[in-house]
């Protein structure tokens, strides 16, 4: 996150108030998010500042809350989490169990970029590198971040073992 959150405690009047220790806790309300760090803060001058809460999920818009103990109501806020940097690589089309020799791949098998929660990496330009048995093949990715592997074929007939990374 680029600024922290940050929780006060107000009067009636909306005015800060003067707070020092409290703990406030904070949870997901929806569903398919997770709080990786950063989930607690306490009180000091009537602020609690949240600035190591990381979250993971999917791409989409989630409610959080924010809790005291006692009577104090919570307080939510909206978050809207976009991909993350790449992390992994997923095949969209994979290899076929068996092929004919000396054809190419219909569809070509192709792989997509994903951050860490999975979420698609749309961006081009990323180099994925297979690793075939007639050497290493390079392919950038697209603008949806896939990568497509149109040149790759199998020349004789036998067990081959592929695999790819970035």
């Amino acid at each position: 996150m680029s600024s922290p959150i940050v929780i006060g405690a107000l009067d009636s009047l909306g005015a800060i108030t003067p707070v020092n220790g409290l703990g406030i806790s904070t949870s997901a309300v929806t569903a398919g998010l997770t709080i990786l760090a950063g989930g607690s803060g306490t009180m000091a001058a009537g602020l609690a500042p949240f600035p190591g809460l990381r979250f993971s999920g999917r791409v989409g818009t989630y409610q959080i809350r924010f809790t005291a103990p006692g009577s104090i109501p919570p307080a939510g806020h909206t978050i809207t989490l976009i991909a993350g940097p790449a992390a992994a690589l997923t095949f969209v089309t994979s290899f076929p169990s068996s092929w004919p020799a000396g054809q190419p791949f219909v569809p070509c098998p192709s792989i997509q970029v994903t951050d860490i929660a999975g979420n698609p990496v749309q961006q081009a330009g990323i180099p994925v590198t297979m690793s075939t048995p007639t050497g290493p093949v390079t392919v950038n990715t697209n603008s949806a971040g896939i990568a497509e592997l149109t040149e790759i074929e199998i020349r004789s007939p036998r067990r081959r073992r592929f695999s790819a990374l970035s």
